[in-house]
C-alpha cells in the first residue's frame, strides 16, 4: 500500500490517525469498505470510531491510498489546494508530478486531471469533512468518480444541518451511519475485558443500553472502571467529564440546557422552551443531536427528541455527589418536575411520573382520575411505575386504585379480594366516588372468585353489580359510563365460565352497545367474538358469521391490552370449519391458539372449547379413542376448572358422553352424564341413551318434550329431530324417520354438516332415496373424507347400589374381608355379590372388574379423579 508520508515533516492533515490498542474491529463496517463502492461515507458523531476504523482497515489493505483531514476553509479553492498537496504528497499523481496535457492553475481541475488519469486503484480518504461548513464540495468530487473505475472516496464526518450526506455526495454512496458503528453488547464485553473492567455482565449491558453503543465514552467509561472496586455499581457521574470534553461539538449554553431538561423522555422544541424558558431550544436539541447526545424522529408533523439514556444517570450522579450520597436527585429536582408536569398536563402519562417524581400524590390522582381508561389502555407501564410508590393512606381513601394497580396492571388479585366491598345501605343512594370505588373492589373480587373456580358465586357477585351501576331508572349511572364496557366484559364472561349463557349473551350485548364509538371499543369488538362464540355453541352459525363481521368494524386492542383479549375470533373460525367439516381449515385455526398440553390454555376463558375443538377434529379424523382420552386428559388438567358449577364441565362431559355414545359405548356415556348437574339441559342425549336402552316410549316422550321446550338452541333442536330419526327407523316407521329427517334438515343452514357426520351413516344413506337434500349433504360429507363409524353398539350395563359400592371398594385394593366389614355384611354376602357384579361386567377378576369399571365409567368419570 501507497500512503503518505508520516514522517513528523508532513502536514498533521496529511498523516494517519493513530489507532487505538484496544480497538474493537466492527466486522459489517470492513465488509463495506471491502466492497469496492465508489463512494462510502462513515456519518456519525464524535466517537464513533470513523477515522480510526478506516486506518486501521488501510493499514491492511493492498490498495494505494492517500489520506486527506480537511481544515476549516473559507474558499472551495482553498480545499481543492490542500487535496492537491495531500495527493502530491502521497505520490497519487504521475511520476513526473503533471498529467499529461498542460498543467492549468485551477487546482480543483489538477485534481480532476489527476485522478482521471490514475490508472491503477487508488482510495481517497477525507476525514472530518464536516469542518468544511457551508463550502460543498460534494457534487464535484462525485462527478469526478462518476468518470473513473480506478478511484474510490471514504468520507469521513459528522452530522450537519442540510442535505444527508447520500444526497450531497450522489444516491449511489454507501453511507455506514452511527448505528453500523456503534459496538454491539458483545462488543462492550469484549472491550471491557481487554482493558482490565471488573464489571459484571449485567453492568456491561447498562453501559451498553445506557450509552447506545457509542464507541469513546464507552471506552472513557470502561478505562475508568479499571480502578473500581465495586464490580455492579456504575459511576455515570464520571461521564460528565467526557461531556465537558465535547465543548467544541455542543452550541453555547448546551450543557445548562440539557440539565434542565433530562427528567423528560420525549421532547419536542416547544416543551424544551416553556419548561427552560429558552428561546435557542430548537437551536439546541438539533445541536445535542449533531453531537451524539440525542436522537429524533418525527412523529405526527413534530419532531421529538430522546436523551442518550446515560445522560440523566451522569447529571443525577453528579448532583448527588454535589448535595450528598443521601439526598435523592428527584427531591432535589422536585421543582423542575413539577414545572415538567405544568407544562405536559395535556399529556397525563408523562404528568402522572413529574408528579409521582416531585411525590405530589394529590395532583398525580387527580390527574389518575380523569384519564383511567387512556392510561390504563395506552400508558398502563407509566401508570404502574407512578403508582408504584404510592403511599397507603391514599388506597385506603380510594380502594379503585387497587383495581388498577393490582389487578390490571400487576395480575395480583390478594389486596383487593381481601378488601370489603363496602354495599349501601338499604334506601341509600351511592354518591360517584363512593360507586366507583365500589365498583372497582367489586369486580376485582369477581375475578379473584373467577380464579378461585368459585363460578355461581361471581355470577352472583356480577349480577349484583350490574344492578347497582343502574340508576332508579334502569339507565347506567354516569360516573361508571367510560368504564363500563369493562365492567360489562367481566360479568359477561363470568356468566359464561358458570354456564349461564343467556346472561351472558345479555352482557355481552351491553358491551358491545357501550363500548362502540368509546374509548373501550376494543372490548365491544371482543364481546362481538364472544356473541359469535356462544351462537356457534348453540348451533346458530349464521348469527356467529354475523357477529364476527360486525366485529372487524370495531377498533382492534392496542399492544398494550392485547396480553388481555382472549383470541375467541379464531376459536370460532375454527369451531365453524368443523361444523362445515373443512378439518384442515379447522387445524390450521387450531394451530394457531395454545396446544392443548400447554398450560398457557387456561389463560383463556373459554379454554374448554378449545380441547372441546381438537377431540371432534381428530374424531372426524376417525381416531375415535385419541378424541375421547382427550377429553378425558382435559377433565384432570382442568381440576378444579371443571367442576360441578362450570361450564367446562359441562361441555367436557356431554361431548364426551356423545363421542362414547358413537363409539358403542352408551353405558360410559350415561355415568358421565349422570355425573353432570346439567344433565336434564341436554334432552338429545337422553333420549338418544334411552333408544340405546331400548325405551323407545321414553325416547319419544323426551323428545317431544325437548321440542317444545321454550329457548331450545338450534343445536339442540337439530339433534333432538335426528334422534327422533334414528327413533321411528328402530320402529319401521320410514314415513316417520323421514319427517323427522326433513325437519333436522329445514333446522340446519348450508354448512351445518357436523351432525349428519356423526349420525348412522346407513340409516341415511337408505333415507336418502326419499330426501332429495340430503343426496347433497352426503356428497359433501364424503368429500371431506369423514369415515363412516363402525357398526354395533354395546348394550347398557345397569348395576346397583350395592354393586357399586363394591366396585368401589375393590378399587381401594383392600381384602374381601375388609370389603365386608366397611360395607358392614358377611364375607359371602360380599362374595356373591363379587360374583354378580363379574357377571354383569363380563369379567372374571378384580383387575378385570377394575377395567371394565373404569372403560364403561362407573369408576374415574368426576373430574380430577
Amino acid at each position: 500500500m501507497t500512503v503518505l508520508d508520516p514522517s513528523p515533516s508532513s502536514p498533521s492533515h496529511s498523516r494517519l490517525p493513530r489507532v487505538p490498542t484496544h480497538l474493537v474491529d466492527r466486522a459489517r463496517v470492513r465488509e463495506v469498505l471491502d466492497a469496492g463502492n465508489s463512494i462510502v461515507v462513515l456519518h456519525a458523531p464524535r466517537g464513533y470510531g470513523k477515522s480510526a476504523l478506516v486506518a486501521d482497515w488501510l493499514r491492511e489493505s493492498e490498495r494505494d491510498a492517500v489520506w486527506h483531514a480537511t481544515t476549516p476553509s473559507e474558499t472551495a479553492d482553498d480545499f481543492w489546494a490542500e487535496l492537491l498537496a495531500s495527493l502530491e504528497r502521497g505520490q497519487a499523481l504521475r511520476a513526473d508530478g503533471s498529467p499529461d496535457r498542460q498543467v492549468v492553475a485551477d487546482p480543483r481541475t489538477r485534481v480532476r486531471e489527476h485522478l482521471l488519469a490514475r490508472t491503477e486503484p487508488l482510495v481517497v480518504v477525507l476525514d472530518h469533512v464536516e469542518r468544511l461548513g457551508s463550502v460543498d464540495v460534494a457534487p464535484h468530487l462525485a462527478a469526478i468518480l462518476e468518470q473513473t473505475s480506478a478511484v474510490s472516496l471514504v468520507v469521513c464526518t459528522h452530522p450537519r444541518p442540510g442535505p444527508a450526506d447520500r444526497l450531497r455526495f450522489g444516491v449511489d454512496a454507501v453511507v455506514v451511519r452511527s448505528c453500523d458503528l456503534a459496538l454491539t453488547a458483545g462488543e462492550v464485553t469484549t472491550l471491557a475485558r481487554s482493558l482490565g473492567s471488573p464489571l459484571c455482565e449485567a453492568s456491561l449491558t447498562e453501559i451498553h443500553d445506557g450509552l447506545w453503543g457509542w464507541p469513546a465514552p464507552t471506552r472513557a467509561l470502561l478505562t475508568m472502571s479499571a480502578s473500581w472496586t465495586d464490580t455492579v455499581a456504575i459511576d455515570w457521574g464520571a461521564l460528565v467529564l467526557y461531556l465537558e470534553e465535547m465543548h467544541d461539538v455542543l452550541p453555547d449554553g448546551a450543557t445548562r440546557f440539557l440539565f434542565q431538561t433530562r427528567i423528560l423522555d420525549h421532547l419536542t422544541a416547544d416543551v424544551a422552551e416553556q419548561l427552560t424558558g429558552n428561546p435557542r431550544a430548537a437551536q439546541l436539541l438539533a445541536g445535542t443531536e449533531i453531537a451524539g447526545l440525542a436522537r429524533s424522529e418525527v412523529t405526527g408533523g413534530e419532531r421529538v427528541y430522546r436523551y442518550l439514556p446515560a445522560l440523566g444517570k451522569a447529571f443525577d450522579a453528579q448532583k448527588r455527589s454535589a448535595v450528598g450520597g443521601s439526598t435523592s436527585p428527584a427531591a432535589v429536582d422536585a421543582a423542575a418536575h413539577l414545572r415538567a408536569a405544568e407544562v405536559l398536563q395535556d399529556q397525563p402519562e408523562a404528568a402522572i411520573q413529574h408528579l409521582a417524581a416531585a411525590q405530589d400524590w394529590d395532583k398525580m390522582l387527580d390527574i389518575t382520575n380523569k384519564n383511567w381508561v387512556d392510561l390504563i389502555i395506552h400508558h398502563p407501564s407509566k401508570l404502574q411505575n407512578a403508582l408504584s410508590n404510592l403511599p397507603g393512606r391514599f388506597i385506603k381513601s380510594m380502594p379503585r386504585l387497587l383495581m388498577a394497580r393490582d389487578v390490571l396492571l400487576n395480575a395480583r388479585l390478594d389486596s383487593v379480594s381481601a378488601h370489603p366491598i363496602e354495599w349501601a345501605e338499604p334506601g341509600v343512594r351511592l354518591n360517584d366516588p363512593q360507586l366507583f370505588d365500589l365498583a372497582g373492589v367489586a369486580v376485582g373480587h369477581v375475578i379473584s372468585l373467577r380464579s378461585s373456580f368459585q363460578f355461581q358465586a361471581a355470577a352472583e357477585l356480577a349480577d349484583r353489580i350490574v344492578a347497582v351501576a343502574r340508576d332508579d331508572d334502569g339507565q347506567w349511572r354516569a360516573v361508571l359510563v367510560e368504564t363500563l364496557p369493562f365492567l360489562l366484559m367481566q360479568t359477561a364472561v363470568t356468566h359464561l365460565v358458570a354456564g349461564n349463557l343467556t346472561r351472558a349473551h345479555d352482557d355481552f350485548l351491553q358491551c358491545v352497545h357501550m363500548g362502540t364509538g368509546a374509548a373501550l371499543e376494543f372490548l365491544a369488538r371482543n364481546a362481538c367474538e364472544f356473541l359469535a362464540l356462544i351462537d356457534a355453541l348453540r348451533g346458530d352459525l349464521g348469527s356467529a358469521r354475523y357477529r364476527l363481521d360486525q366485529a372487524l368494524e370495531l377498533a382492534t386492542a392496542p399492544l398494550a391490552m392485547r396480553k388481555f383479549i382472549d383470541p375467541v375470533a379464531t376459536m370460532v373460525e375454527a369451531l365453524l370449519a368443523i361444523r362445515r367439516l373443512d378439518l384442515d381449515a379447522a387445524d390450521a385455526l387450531l394451530a394457531a391458539l395454545p396446544s392443548v398440553s400447554s398450560t398457557q390454555r387456561f389463560k383463556i376463558a373459554p379454554w374448554f372449547v378449545l380441547d372441546t375443538m381438537h377431540a371432534l377434529v381428530r374424531d372426524l379424523r376417525g381416531d375415535h379413542d385419541g378424541a375421547q382420552s382427550l377429553l378425558d386428559a382435559a377433565r384432570q388438567d382442568g381440576s378444579k376448572r371443571v367442576n360441578a358449577e362450570s361450564f367446562a364441565g359441562r361441555i367436557l362431559s356431554t361431548t364426551l358422553a356423545a363421542l362414547n355414545i358413537e363409539a358403542g359405548n352408551p353405558t360410559r356415556a350415561r355415568n358421565l352424564l349422570a355425573a353432570s348437574p346439567m344433565y336434564s339441559g341436554h334432552p338429545s342425549l337422553r333420549a338418544r341413551l334411552a333408544l340405546c336402552a331400548g325405551e323407545t316410549d321414553d325416547a319419544v316422550a323426551i323428545i317431544v318434550s325437548g321440542l317444545w321446550r321454550s329457548g331450545v338452541s338450534t343445536q339442540e333442536r337439530i339433534a333432538l329431530h335426528l334422534v327422533d330419526m334414528d327413533v321411528r327407523y328402530s320402529l319401521g316407521q320410514r314415513a316417520a324417520a323421514v319427517t323427522a329427517l326433513r325437519r333436522a334438515l329445514e333446522a340446519s343452514g348450508p354448512d351445518q354438516l357436523y351432525p349428519y357426520a356423526t349420525a348412522d351413516r346407513a340409516v341415511l344413506v337408505d333415507l336418502s332415496d326419499d330426501v332429495d337434500q340430503l343426496r347433497h349433504v352426503l356428497a359433501r360429507i364424503d368429500a371431506a373424507g369423514i369415515a363412516e363409524r363402525p357398526a354395533g353398539r354395546e348394550p347398557l350395563v345397569e348395576l346397583s347400589e350395592r354393586e357399586l359400592a363394591v366396585l368401589a371398594e375393590l378399587e381401594t385394593t383392600a381384602s374381601i374381608e375388609l370389603v365386608a366389614r366397611h360395607l358392614f355384611v358377611s364375607v359371602n354376602t360380599i362374595k356373591s355379590q363379587v360374583r354378580s357384579l363379574y357377571r354383569k361386567l363380563g369379567v372374571g377378576s378384580r383387575e378385570s372388574a377394575l377395567a371394565e369399571g373404569y372403560r364403561l365409567g362407573f369408576l374415574g368419570v368426576s373430574p380430577g379423579r
